[in-house]
């Protein structure tokens, strides 16, 4: 079994500017906005 971990953090700032994700995710009312992520939308984050 292993015993440590591998974490993977990209770079994903050019996929939000584009499609206009962070402006469409502060439009949003703030109890979505606590249970999502900007990139959600995108399919680059999780839910």
């Amino acid at each position: 079994m292993p015993k440590g971990a591998f974490y993977v953090f990209p770079n994903v700032s050019d996929v939000l500017e584009d499609p206009g994700a962070v402006d469409a995710f502060a439009g949003l009312p703030e109890d979505v906005q606590v249970r999502s992520s900007p990139t959600t939308g995108t399919g680059s984050g999780t839910s």
